[in-house]
């Protein structure tokens, strides 16, 4: 995956920026501070010789806080996503789900993952802290590509059976990819010099991969997939939409924190 076209349609200043360098204006900041995304979609079951089952709904907030370094960014990474019945309202609060596919009723388990910490120079992205669950790792930037007066880059993450992925397949691991992940903004906006990054930037992703452990679907076969929207958020979260902070107060409440108290949802 390091064959990521060079930007060559972005003219920032009189130097053309690295790729680097505009991927993280586009989805985070190149200055130091927090990027943040609220985002929400649905899940489906995928079973053999079935149509998709609709499972649940979900929101969530997903943080990045960059600290830009020469040459290089690292990045500090959280999201905590909240489940509800895929028929119910968005901020309705669920406590038990009743499973479709197995008609079993089980406890929601809403999903916290991170924080963990990546750095990524010009040549790889890689994982150097992580805390709780081992969390699957994004590869380097797939491809740029202009939609009328968008700029959009595309990008694979990665799972593998270590849990970790890396910038090419560990030996013996079988890596396969989980998300696709596109963030798309104004070119004219990417071109601004004078930002350090970009507000209005759209998030679009899909995911494919086993069963949420707490949905008690071991016995079948099949997967889980998904697929949602979002929209960067103010660095100060000022923008976040009052129903979904209530929600967050009481779910996870150590995301809306700043990046030193991530850890505690895991305490």
């Amino acid at each position: 995956m390091n064959d990521s076209p060079r930007v060559p349609l972005v003219a920032w200043g009189p130097d053309r920026p690295s790729e680097l360098d505009a991927y993280f204006k586009l989805w985070a900041r190149t200055d130091a501070g927090p990027a943040s995304y609220w985002h929400s979609g649905f899940v489906h079951a995928l079973l053999a010789g079935r149509k998709l089952v609709p499972l649940l709904r979900y929101s969530g907030l997903f943080r990045v806080f960059v600290e830009p370094r020469e040459r290089a960014y690292r990045a500090t990474i959280a999201d905590a996503v909240m489940f509800s019945d895929a028929a119910g309202a968005p901020q309705a609060r669920s406590d038990k789900f009743r499973n479709p596919v197995t008609g079993r009723s089980v406890p929601v388990r809403h999903f916290f993952e991170g924080p963990y910490t990546i750095e990524a120079t010009e040549s790889s992205e890689h994982l150097v802290v992580h805390s709780g669950p081992a969390p699957v790792i994004p590869f380097r930037p797939r491809r740029w590509q202009l939609l009328g007066s968008q700029v959009v880059v595309s990008r694979d993450i990665y799972g593998s059976t270590d849990g970790i992925g890396a910038s090419a397949p560990p030996t013996g691991a079988t890596v396969q990819p989980m998300t696709l992940a596109t963030f798309s903004a104004p070119l004219e906006q990417l071109r601004d010099s004078r930002r350090s990054g970009l507000s209005s930037t759209i998030l679009s992703q899909q995911f494919v991969g086993p069963w949420m452990p707490w949905l008690d679907m071991s016995e079948q076969a099949g997967a889980a997939v998904s697929c949602g929207t979002g929209q960067k958020l103010e660095p100060d979260l000022s923008d976040l939409p009052s129903a979904a902070r209530a929600r967050l107060s009481r779910v996870h409440p150590s995301i809306l924190r700043s990046v030193e108290h991530w850890n505690e949802a895991h305490r």
